[in-house]
């Protein structure tokens, strides 16, 4: 008769069906972090402009649960705040102003970021 030890086996079951919750935890905790960087990174790029001095302060970020284990970071302008409803012609111009691009690049920087976060997060929820 032939036996065997599944043990490690069932060990790493049991951590593939944990996984998911202990993902989701640590993505809210990912995401909440690159979201700081983006808006930091949107609001250094418009930083310095002598007619801007309050808009950085109007940059914002929101992270939330959309459902099914989706989570978003949303990078974007307090209206409400001096001089956030002047966001569009800050970003893309006007007939008298230069474009000044934050926004879309502080966005664009930080995909690669969230992928390798994603990876950690992965390798880290199985035990790896």
């Amino acid at each position: 008769m032939i036996s065997s030890d599944v043990s490690q086996v069932r060990a790493l079951a049991g951590e593939f069906t944990r996984a998911p919750a202990v993902m989701q935890r640590m993505a809210i905790g990912a995401a909440d972090r690159r979201g700081k960087a983006m808006r930091d990174d949107a609001r250094e790029r418009v930083r310095g402009h002598r007619s801007l001095p309050h808009y950085p302060e109007s940059i914002t970020y929101e992270v939330s649960r959309t459902g099914a284990g989706t989570i978003e970071v949303a990078l974007g302008i307090d209206k409400g705040a001096a001089q956030g409803p002047l966001w569009n012609l800050i970003e893309f111009g006007s007939v008298n102003n230069a474009p000044i691009p934050h926004l879309i690049p502080a966005a664009e920087a930080a995909g690669p970021g969230f992928t390798t976060d994603i990876g950690v997060i992965a390798e880290r929820a199985v035990g790896g």
